[in-house]
């Protein structure tokens, strides 16, 4: 593998990181994400209560085309979690998404 070539973990923690992101911004209004990195608490750092938590994980399974348990929603306390979760998660049935980052069509 070419060390300058981003890993396929690599880019999806980097996809996991930037929707947890972009949500975090939406919710409190922000113009610009805040900086989110792997042990960044959910609730306290970025303030997801639990229905921006339930948004959250419908996006990273359609991000990351995988199906996360529903505990995943009660335990997840850090990206790193949902990190965890998604990596041993099952697949999502409509596959992966597209790699301009659309879905795939129905």
């Amino acid at each position: 593998m070419d060390p300058r070539q981003p890993s396929r973990d690599d880019d999806r923690t980097a996809r996991l990181l930037t929707t947890v992101a972009e949500l975090a911004a939406e919710v409190h209004g922000h113009r610009r994400a805040p900086a989110v990195r792997l042990g960044t608490r959910l609730d306290r750092d970025l303030g997801l209560d639990s229905l921006a938590m339930a948004e959250l994980l419908v996006r990273l399974e359609d991000e990351l085309a995988v199906r996360l348990p529903d505990e995943v929603l009660s335990s997840a306390q850090t990206p790193r979690d949902l990190l965890d979760a998604a990596e041993s998660a099952t697949p999502h049935p409509d596959g992966a998404r597209g790699e301009a980052g659309e879905a795939p069509a129905h």
